[in-house]
């Protein structure tokens, strides 16, 4: 065993250059598991304000989602250092090492991997644990002295989740070992590669995939639909986005060569070559990042979106002090009346608007049908409310009506019974300026005697047995601290709002959002500069035979530089432009969907997500920067050595 041992920490040594990035990225993630789940398990300290379990349960699944990713990076890493020991397999096998041993000799060097991993990340954990309390601590503006420990059990859960990766990657590893001889591959990455087909298959399955991914992404105006389809639009773009850089980008390439201006110049000749040769790596890695860099985009521009305009979604929920429900029979407002004066607060400006219960009906063409089914409702008021709350002076006549709802109506009359009232206006906001349930449709009548006549006819109940709500949106004259004491001396039946409670759920929810949105993006930057570096790699020892042939046949080293840079410009900037695409079209379904939160300033996502890619474009260029001298360097190195 101690040979082994011996023989795996030099195999570990000897190709630091690989391993040590692998063993950095699985550290790193690690440690913002074990962050996040600490956060989450100290969930009910640092979320109070939330009143339930939302804190712990946003920071259990983030946990979860980064434990998945480290899996599918850990798999891709492997998958390339393998290819990356072919030869060195192959040698070891020729000198008589049988399978078993070779295995042996790969699970120790896992074991060592596996072991230093779990040092560092629970090393580094601990100060980022900390600092990641302190920061979040903040952007909740949590007492300074709230206690803060950490957790034995976020350090079991995320050592017990790296040992069962590091478990799966040996497995892999025993079934690549009995499926594979060393031997043969050694000669089939000696012999030339056959130039890829186009796969047609994959191509138009992708054309379609992503097609579909992006007609709904760009065509559902619900922000209901689009919540309920925003997965599948995902998965459809992931789905199509592989298959297009897999199958699409060798038809591209293949398109590109029966182009004679554009092919038959010494740096696009050997570039187009050489990517043509193995697309099919490429594709995959190339797609890997692209979802990466629009996910990290993604989650970035909305939460901070959502952070800078917090105190638009706290006045969608509660645009004044303080908003309680009454109805006829349940009139609580002498309490808060006397409460307010108890606690010395003045009281102002107080907003009605009083609907009528909630019917079970649905709008089937231009006619108002009782529905059976629950979700659908239609709820009706009179333009005396309507104009009360909304300010406005809209008049209607007895045989009008005006019409809100989510996806609007296209008639100019709404038969009712045996009545039709002419439309004479549509919103698809109600009156309180939210967003409206799609199942359920407001209707406002002339006056009071007309909508009761009206729902007694459709429904058939009495006029007398017709319940009006009405909700009551109070402006309060005082301090923080005043508002606070009349708010916990009302019972917590009467299901009152408190303007200051709900933001400060409302801050603990969306801080809470932007911090986990920001180490996820920091975990997904990660996994992306790690892919970049390996396929550069990759790209580096592969091309270095080709390039050694360039120089043979009197290319200058010059030349050979447009080259690589012409290929890697063009394979290195595809992602981000295809990420920059997905980016854009995602942005109206985003859109809609953040409108069912109260936020309606369409023009702040919009230049949030401009800076984020910005911001992101350059952070790319950098990179392409450092990974073009590393490639560069393996090229001429390799060509030197085999001078």
């Amino acid at each position: 065993m101690k040979f082994y041992l011996t023989l795996a920490r030099n195999n570990l040594r000897q190709h630091e250059y690989i391993y040590l990035p692998f063993v950095i990225a699985m550290s790193f993630m690690m440690m913002v598991s074990i962050v996040m789940l600490n956060i989450a398990l100290m969930g009910s300290k640092l979320f109070k304000n939330l009143g339930n379990h939302t804190g712990e349960i946003v920071f259990g699944l983030s946990s979860s989602v980064t434990m998945l990713m480290t899996l599918i990076l850990a798999c891709y890493a492997n998958s390339f250092i393998l290819r990356q020991r072919i030869q060195q397999l192959g040698l070891f096998s020729v000198i008589g090492f049988s399978k078993g041993e070779i295995a042996k000799m790969l699970g120790l060097e896992n074991l060592l991997c596996l072991l230093t991993t779990l040092l560092t990340g629970i090393v580094t954990s601990v100060g980022f644990s900390r600092l990641g309390y302190l920061i979040l601590a903040r952007m909740l503006n949590l007492p300074s002295n709230t206690a803060f420990g950490l957790n034995f059990k976020a350090f079991e859960i995320a050592s017990i989740m790296m040992v069962i990766i590091f478990a799966f990657l040996m497995i892999l590893d025993f079934i690549w070992l009995k499926r594979h001889n060393p031997i043969q591959l050694v000669r089939a990455a000696n012999s030339n590669e056959i130039e890829p087909r186009i796969r047609w298959f994959l191509l138009i399955l992708g054309t379609l995939s992503l097609g579909s991914g992006y007609y709904l992404a760009l065509t559902l105006k619900n922000p209901f639909r689009a919540l309920i389809y925003f997965f599948l639009a995902v998965l459809l773009v992931i789905i199509g986005t592989y298959f297009l850089f897999m199958a699409g980008s060798i038809f591209v390439l293949k398109l590109l060569r029966r182009i004679p201006r554009y092919y038959y110049q010494p740096i696009h000749f050997v570039g187009l070559g050489n990517l043509l040769t193995r697309l099919k790596q490429n594709g995959a890695g190339l797609a890997s990042i692209t979802i990466l860099l629009t996910m990290t985009m993604m989650t970035l521009s909305t939460t901070i979106t959502f952070f800078s305009g917090s105190d638009q979604v706290v006045n969608s929920i509660s645009p004044d002090d303080l908003k309680f429900t009454t109805t006829s029979n349940n009139d609580f407002r002498p309490l808060i009346e006397n409460n307010a004066a108890k606690f010395g607060i003045r009281l102002g400006k107080l907003r009605r608007f009083t609907t009528t219960q909630g019917f079970k009906a649905e709008l089937v063409g231009n006619s108002l049908r009782k529905e059976s089914r629950n979700n659908y409702a239609v709820e009706a008021t009179t333009i005396k409310s309507f104009n009360e709350f909304k300010s406005r002076k809209l008049q209607l006549r007895p045989n009008e009506i005006i019409i809100c709802k989510q996806s609007g109506y296209p008639f100019k009359e709404l038969k009712i019974g045996s009545n039709n009232y002419r439309v004479k206006e549509v919103f698809r906001q109600n009156a309180l300026n939210e967003v409206i349930d799609p199942t359920i449709v407001y209707l406002v009548f002339a006056n009071e005697n007309i909508m009761k006549k009206e729902m007694e006819a459709t429904f058939g109940i009495k006029s007398k047995d017709i319940g009006l709500v009405t909700m009551n949106f109070l402006t309060l004259n005082g301090t923080y601290k005043q508002k606070m004491a009349l708010y916990r001396s009302l019972p917590s039946n009467l299901g009152v709002l408190s303007k200051p409670v709900v933001a400060k759920s409302a801050n603990s929810l969306i801080s809470g959002a932007l911090f986990v949105g920001c180490l996820m993006s920091f975990a997904f930057v990660l996994a992306t500069v790690l892919i970049l570096y390996y396929k550069q790699l990759s790209e580096g020892y592969a091309d270095a035979k080709r390039y050694q042939t360039l120089e043979r046949v009197g290319l200058a080293r010059k030349e050979i530089r447009k080259t690589i840079n012409s290929q890697l410009l063009l394979v290195f900037y595809l992602p981000l432009v295809a990420a920059s695409v997905h980016l854009a079209v995602s942005l109206p379904m985003l859109q809609r969907i953040i409108t069912l939160f109260g936020f309606h300033d369409q023009k702040n996502l919009i230049i949030v997500t401009f800076c984020v890619l910005l911001i992101f474009a350059l952070f790319y260029i950098m990179i392409y920067k450092l990974t073009t001298n590393v490639y560069y360097r393996i090229v001429t190195r390799r060509a030197i050595r085999r001078e």
